[in-house]
């Protein structure tokens, strides 16, 4: 029994999904409330996101008082019949997820649906509310993620499993991706770009350009979930592409939210090419980002009536905005509506900046009032521009045929290890595998070279990977599972 629920700072419903479980005992839920009549309380009708408002809107309001007043906010709740709900709060909107599942495990899937949120909305979160695309893959990625969580131990882990191959095969495979990223530097608009191999849930390799920026451990994980996610589409397309607002590292130049095209390529069965492109303005939307956090954090300063802490609060927005409006003007753009969006941000943001000032200068607390009327104006413009020039990309469609032409090439390329990668996606290497030369050239196994050692993982935090022995699929007792569970709950303490 589990669904999740997302509401905006009005508290008003902008996502929900639960299983059939939970739509059941919402519907039973409603009914006793009174805000449904036995005829139309049936478990497999979904809910009218009104009806979803009434039946949590004491609980917000509780929620919201706890924020604002004493910034104290709930994690979690216990409730009858094992269920359990936890709440979590990004840039205003509340994230809640309701479960029979231990807290725990509820924490760590709430905060990965709001990281695919931040991956696929980046920070203009309240598109979902009107894009069913979005919510298809938000959902979508979170029973993915559950999926592989029980069955994974790379997703257990947080890493992506390193696929061990030979060095010929190894070869092969660079050389692929390599013609990949080169034939995509033939189009002007994707100079930077990557070309990773995905071969089932586990990682083979990658070839990336010189100019593109370094992704972080956390964009694979993402970009191996949303791979394997097209993949258990029961439509499976050959081509699935997308925007995406990748992480990147935090050593480069801008990080936090980096435009992305992905191009998912399905070659062959459990085998997929991913074409990752950087695409927009990249530190355009670095800075808005950050212009988001910024406007989060004084509008919770002013709710809180924390006016000892709103000057500098204010001096960090109004720095990520002059950043912004430098970032604007090397835009080149003929769309009137693009232009008309940078000039209303310019006066919003004039028209706002002019109301601080004047109450730091007074310290008159009317003056608070106006700046609460005018900031929503501000909000907007902010989430327009990010709309126009970050979000949207008018050459998707566009590429599509040389990335048609990019997949045949490499599946020819690959077409020779094709029965190998196969076979290596169901099993990578076991604890019975030959990995040891001794002096008399003779190989010898794990369990040979260390008696007694039924398993064991090599995690590289720093660029996300395990390498680990393939976990036994028909194994009844689910032993080494359990235990690989009870190393993950130790590590994430």
């Amino acid at each position: 029994m589990e669904g999740i629920l997302v509401f905006d700072q009005t508290n008003d419903l902008i996502y929900h999904n639960f299983n059939e479980a939970m739509q059941e005992k919402m519907s039973k839920q409603a009914y006793e409330l009174g805000l449904l009549d036995e005829e139309s309380a049936c478990p497999t009708q979904q809910l009218n996101s009104n009806v979803l408002i009434q039946i949590f809107s004491p609980l917000l309001a509780s929620q919201r008082i706890m924020m604002c007043q004493f910034d104290n906010a709930y994690t979690s709740i216990q409730m009858d019949n094992n269920l359990n709900v936890v709440f979590e709060e990004f840039l205003g909107y509340i994230f809640l997820e309701i479960s029979t599942k231990e807290i725990d495990l509820v924490k760590r899937e709430l905060g990965a649906f709001i990281a695919f949120t931040k991956y696929i909305c980046g920070p203009n979160i309240f598109s979902i509310k009107s894009d069913t695309g979005k919510v298809e893959h938000l959902t979508d990625l979170i029973l993915t993620y559950r999926e592989l969580y029980a069955i994974n131990q790379g997703v257990l882990m947080e890493a992506i499993e390193q696929l061990l191959v030979n060095v010929d095969v190894k070869n092969t495979v660079v050389s692929a991706l390599q013609a990949a990223t080169d034939r995509l530097k033939q189009d002007p608009h994707s100079q930077r770009s990557h070309s990773l191999l995905f071969v089932g849930s586990k990682f083979l390799s990658r070839y990336s350009t010189r100019q593109a920026q370094e992704l972080a451990a956390v964009d694979m994980f993402f970009l191996n979930l949303l791979c394997q996610m097209h993949t258990r589409r029961r439509q499976r397309q050959r081509i699935v592409s997308q925007i995406v607002f990748l992480q990147g590292s935090v050593h480069q130049s801008y990080a936090g939210c980096v435009p992305h095209i992905v191009h998912v390529v399905h070659l062959f069965e459990h085998v997929s090419l991913v074409l990752v492109i950087e695409h927009a303005h990249t530190a355009l939307a670095s800075h808005l980002y950050d212009v988001y956090f910024a406007l989060h954090k004084l509008q919770s300063l002013q709710m809180q009536f924390d006016l000892d802490n709103l000057r500098g609060a204010f001096d960090a927005l109004d720095t990520y905005a002059k950043h912004t409006q430098d970032a604007l003007k090397k835009v080149k753009s003929n769309n009137a509506e693009v232009e008309e969006s940078i000039r209303s941000f310019g006066v919003k943001w004039d028209t706002l900046r002019k109301k601080y000032t004047d109450y730091f200068k007074t310290t008159d607390n009317a003056l608070i009032v106006k700046i609460e009327s005018n900031m929503p104006m501000f909000v907007e413009s902010v989430k327009e521009l990010f709309r126009l020039l970050c979000a949207s990309c008018a050459t998707l469609e566009h590429g599509l045929q040389r990335v048609t032409d990019i997949a045949d090439v490499a599946e020819a390329s690959l077409n020779e290890v094709f029965v190998f990668l196969h076979a290596k996606s169901q099993k990578n290497f076991t604890m019975g595998s030959y990995p040891f030369q001794m002096h008399d050239g003779e190989h010898t196994t794990y369990m040979e070279e260390f008696p007694g050692m039924v398993h064991f993982m090599h995690i590289d935090r720093y660029n996300g990977r395990i390498v680990a022995p393939s976990l036994d699929d028909h194994d009844p007792t689910d032993i080494l599972k359990d235990r690989v569970s009870l190393i993950q709950l130790h590590d994430s303490e």
